[in-house]
């Protein structure tokens, strides 16, 4: 944009802010898609929409008094809510569930006789070696993460069902 033009003219708000409230919706949506698939892809999402939330609390004071600020406010406590409440306590919760539920004999026979070069790093490896543990490890998380992943997935849908028709968030301080 250039510096000539007043960035909270409506004319550049009415088409400017229905644009970005799409595309961070977009981010929103594919960044819990890509936590599950592979590690590069969850590094991806992550940043993805880390990189979107900030967006977000830039823009907003473009969307003072429309109700696009409405939306923006939906998808960065979507972030704080989710991110910094729920995937934290979820990851605890399904550790905790995966040390119960997983055969650790392995690492007890290492530590009572110990290699040579033994670091924490092997007993990750040994740990995780046996096919039952890591596909317990998967089966635990998924199951601990699919009711997020759903949460996550409502509210994007539900904001931007709801931006489409032009219309704010009833309560945007709700958590669904």
């Amino acid at each position: 944009m250039s510096p000539n033009i007043d960035d909270t003219d409506p004319a550049i708000i009415n088409t400017e802010l229905p644009k970005l409230c799409t595309l961070l919706y977009g981010i929103f949506l594919a960044s819990i898609v890509l936590q599950f698939l592979n590690i590069y892809c969850i590094v991806l999402g992550s940043v993805a929409v880390t990189a979107g939330v900030i967006l977000a609390y830039l823009e907003r004071r473009k969307a003072t008094g429309t109700v696009y600020a409405n939306h923006l406010h939906w998808l960065i406590r979507t972030f704080w809510i989710g991110g910094s409440i729920y995937l934290p306590i979820v990851t605890v919760l399904g550790s905790i569930v995966v040390l119960f539920v997983t055969d650790s004999t392995g690492i007890q026979q290492e530590v009572a006789n110990p290699a040579p070069d033994l670091t924490s790093q092997v007993l990750v490896q040994h740990f995780v070696a046996y096919k039952d543990n890591a596909s317990i490890m998967q089966h635990v998380m998924f199951a601990f993460l699919l009711p997020f992943a759903i949460w996550w997935v409502w509210r994007c849908g539900y904001g931007y069902k709801r931006l489409s028709e032009g219309k704010p968030i009833p309560n945007v301080m709700s958590w669904f």
